[in-house]
Parts: C-alpha cells; sequence; structure tokens
C-alpha cells in the first residue's frame, strides 16, 4: 500500500522503452536485471510500460526472511515469485527459472544479490541467457531525491514528488 502511495507522487520518465515491444509484447520472453538496491522501483517498468503485454512476469527473491517480505509486497503489485539465490537455493532457482522462460513469461533477477559485493554482477543472468536463449534487458533507475538504507546495497527509497528515470536497454 506504501509503495502504491508514494507511486502516485512520482514523476516518471521513461528512456529507451520505445524500443520495448521488441522485448515486452512481441518476441520471446526476458530476463530483466537492475541493481539490488533498486529493487522497490523495479516493478514500475513492468506493470506501467505501455507496450506490456499478457505476458506474466517473475522476480527472483530470497528465501530469507527479508526475500519473503519483499515477495509478499511485489505480489500485491502483480509481480510472481520464484524462491532461491546464488547463496540459497540457487540450483532449484536456476531449473524454475528456466522453465519459467521456457512457459513463455519474464523473469527479473538481480545480478548483484543477494549479499553482494554492490553492483558487482554475478554469473547467475548470463548462465541462464546462454541456457535459454532469452535476451538480457538491462533496467537502471535514478531518482532526483532519494533515501538510502544502510544496508549492504545501499537500498534506494525515492522521497515523494521526486522525479524518476527508468531506462532500459
Amino acid at each position: 500500500l506504501l509503495l502504491r502511495l508514494l507511486r502516485c507522487t512520482l514523476r516518471i520518465r521513461k528512456v529507451g522503452f520505445e524500443q520495448g515491444e521488441k522485448h515486452w509484447s512481441h518476441g520471446n520472453p526476458i530476463i530483466l536485471v537492475f541493481w539490488h538496491g533498486d529493487q522497490l522501483l523495479a516493478p514500475w517498468s513492468y506493470l506501467h510500460a505501455e507496450m506490456r503485454d499478457a505476458k506474466p512476469i517473475y522476480a527472483l527473491v530470497s528465501e530469507h526472511g527479508d526475500g519473503r517480505i519483499a515477495a509478499e509486497a511485489i505480489d500485491r503489485l502483480g509481480v510472481r515469485t520464484i524462491h532461491g539465490s546464488s547463496s540459497r537455493g540457487g540450483a532449484r532457482a536456476l531449473v524454475k527459472l528456466r522453465q519459467t522462460i521456457e512457459n513463455g513469461a519474464h523473469v527479473a533477477v538481480t545480478p548483484d544479490g543477494p549479499k553482494g559485493p554492490r553492483h558487482i554482477a554475478k554469473l547467475g543472468a548470463l548462465k541462464l541467457s546462454s541456457l535459454t536463449g532469452a535476451a538480457i534487458l538491462p533496467l537502471a533507475i535514478k531518482a532526483s531525491s532519494s533515501w538510502r538504507f544502510g544496508s549492504w546495497d545501499k537500498m534506494m527509497l525515492p522521497k515523494p514528488f521526486s522525479r524518476i528515470t527508468l531506462a532500459v536497454g
């Protein structure tokens, strides 16, 4: 509820979405990647994309308690979840992600999660792409004004009424 309320105050600008038709609606599923610290805003790139189709998107979330909280929040936004990470349940999660893509859905992963180091990608998304042939679509998120948590990933929470840029490509 808080994320939905915050979203109502944000001014969102999209960059690269004009090319998104080939990624979101007419073609094969994609692997959406974004940094772990940007995960609070990542659902809006998919949920509010003009070219969004009926394909669902599944986000990889940790089996840890924090991941379960995140899963509950994004589930309420309409993003489905797959549980696992590189440090817990990774092989099982990779199999499930592969099946999800083969069934025609998009997937979203944070390549620097679940424990960092921050902004250093692990090989999971690349391995998944090589197994499935799905394209990797990077997403960058910037806020004109935000708070940063003291966690390893410096989680970003935009301040109300800030300008947000979502860039894909």
